[in-house]
């Protein structure tokens, strides 16, 4: 209901012409502020956020002069032909307060951080929900306004309209965020400053480091794995696929290691290494609708 609409009251309490037209549709008497509504989007939005450029993989480029959201096949076009140099696996646990659960200890977060050659700035690389930047007003841990109330975060004004809807916690994306560290140390000493119960990060380290050493690991290259990975499985598990084996296969992949496993020991345990998803034209095989896997 627009916030201007001049019998809004009335509306709500059933007495305004809301009302009277659900009478009219249905032939009952039904209160407008109890209805509900199911929207349902096209067939394509299964596999992307647009239709011209599916998958579910974004890029935040926040160095740029403007800031700028890029998603989809479209990453994988452009003439940026900067090269990865270095990965590492980072992980941590959220800060949820001074009293942690249970499951609160156990439950850790891990993303990939890479290095370029420009030595300009790293890229945080991780998979969560689909939708879990766009559906939380683009609030994220690796820039410093996140929890500007004034101004909101430049990840949230430079997310296309497409972009920001309700999450899905049993779908996944992978987030790509261009950051100021360049190297390892400068992103520690930005999870340092956030360190504590009631901040951003508890308990972060890294648990793996090492050369990139792929022939072929320019940005397109790298978005280009990445988009292949994302559209053959975009489902998300707490236990057989979510961030921690994303960070194993990605690193493993760039790295050329086939012994990286995920760093908490509950997610070894139904672990299967996938490092085969990123090679393969996603486009050449059936793909899936949400949630489900590609064959």
């Amino acid at each position: 209901i627009p916030p201007t609409f001049p019998d809004i009251e009335k509306y709500r309490s059933g007495s305004g012409i809301g009302s009277k037209m659900l009478k009219t549709m249905t032939g009952k008497n039904i209160n407008a502020g109890d209805v509900r509504a199911t929207f349902r989007s096209p067939s394509w939005a299964s596999r992307g956020w647009s239709e011209e450029s599916p998958g579910f993989l974004f890029w935040f480029e926040s160095t740029a002069e403007i800031p700028r959201m890029r998603y989809g096949t479209d990453l994988a076009l452009g003439s940026d032909d900067a090269l990865c140099e270095r990965v590492h696996m980072i992980n941590h646990r959220y800060a949820v307060g001074e009293k942690e659960s249970a499951k609160d200890r156990l439950t850790y977060h891990s993303l990939v951080f890479l290095e370029w050659d420009h030595g300009k700035y790293g890229t945080v690389v991780e998979i969560g929900y689909l939708n879990g930047i766009g559906g939380y007003s683009g609030k994220s841990n690796w820039f410093h306004d996140k929890d500007d109330k004034e101004n909101g975060t430049a990840m949230y004004r430079a997310l296309p309209p497409e972009m920001v809807k309700p999450w899905k916690t049993g779908v996944s994306e992978i987030r790509c965020s261009d950051v100021p560290a360049s190297n390892l140390d400068e992103l520690m000493s930005y999870i340092e400053n956030y360190t504590g119960p009631t901040k951003r990060f508890v308990d972060p380290n890294c648990s793996f480091s090492h050369d990139v050493r792929l022939t072929y690991c320019s940005r397109r290259n790298i978005a280009t794995y990445l988009l292949n990975y994302i559209r053959r499985d975009q489902t998300y598990s707490e236990l057989r696929r979510n961030c921690q084996t994303f960070s194993a296969d990605l690193c493993g992949f760039l790295a050329g290691k086939n012994d990286i496993s995920p760093y908490h020991p509950i997610n070894k345990i139904e672990y299967h290494n996938r490092m085969h998803l990123f090679l393969y034209e996603s486009s050449k095989y059936k793909q899936s609708n949400l949630g489900k896997k590609s064959a």
